[in-house]
């Protein structure tokens, strides 16, 4: 079932990693968000019901704090992963994302995760952004796995293009499988925006029982389309289809459906030149 771990966190750790990777046109100084999610998995997985809810803190235009609940009723129960972490514009070219992640014993769950990137901000329009990061995963056995990635942001206008390789050494065993990212975004916040967002790749790992070792490696592929619409100044509703097929285990169709508020205003003196676009 460490097959089944494996793909669900590498799939999230990417989406949180990237959820609100750039800095808002407009003012909020801080932004509370919920919502629910339901997965129906093959091969009986099972229906599985989420709950996730997250609170953004802004301490300038370019500085933004955060802190996440997720709790899914599972086929092995009640589960929950707990986040804390951060973007900070550290000088005019580099900013960083980092974010440490805890989660209830579950075979689905992490027993903790530890994200770090570095993104540097290019060409005189600063329209693209370099980065290099890395997930370390230890779960709640004798498994950890170590991902590193580079990856390219391009931002055009209400346009923003992304590519991540992501490198996954599974543990025990040493066991190296790659995934290919890519997504494409549209519009503009305060407006409306709308992502489409394919994965594809494998998703390995050393077997470890009392009759021996063996490799598992399956092929996985990972699609979703995700809008968020203003509805007011200040609030709103996103919404998100998604599919994933992960071969000789199971295929997964998933939606989600939340809302957000925002409120407060980063004054003038917190104001910093956007980086985003």
């Amino acid at each position: 079932m460490k097959t089944t771990g494996t793909a669900l966190l590498m799939l999230w750790c990417l989406a949180s990693a990237t959820a609100m990777a750039g800095e808002a046109e407009n003012d909020w100084r801080y932004r509370f968000s919920g919502g629910t999610a339901v997965e129906h998995f093959t091969n009986d997985y099972g229906t599985w019901g989420g709950l996730d809810l997250s609170l953004y803190l802004r301490g300038s235009k370019s500085t933004t704090y955060f802190v996440n609940t997720s709790l899914w009723e599972r086929n092995d129960g009640l589960g929950a992963i707990g986040s804390i972490g951060a973007w900070l514009d550290i000088a005019e070219p580099l900013y960083t994302y980092t974010a440490l992640s805890m989660g209830s014993e579950s075979v689905h769950n992490p027993l903790f995760r530890f994200d770090h990137e570095f993104n540097f901000k290019l060409g005189q329009a600063r329209r693209f952004v370099a980065t290099a990061g890395v997930t370390i995963v230890r779960y709640h056995d004798d498994h950890y796995d170590l991902m590193p990635f580079p990856g390219l942001t391009v931002y055009l206008d209400n346009w923003v293009l992304g590519y991540r390789l992501q490198i996954n050494i599974s543990n025990p065993g040493e066991v190296i499988s790659l995934s290919h990212r890519g997504w494409v975004e549209f519009g503009r916040e305060g407006h409306h925006v709308t992502t489409l967002t394919g994965l594809f790749g494998k998703a390995a790992y050393l077997d470890v029982d009392p009759a021996g070792r063996s490799e598992v490696s399956n092929q996985s592929f990972y699609a979703a389309l995700r809008h968020t619409n203003w509805i007011g100044d200040s609030w709103g509703l996103y919404g998100e289809v998604n599919f994933l097929t992960l071969s000789d285990q199971y295929q997964k169709v998933g939606g989600i459906l939340g809302a957000f508020i925002e409120w407060g205003q980063v004054t003038s003196a917190m104001r910093r030149q956007s980086w985003q676009r």
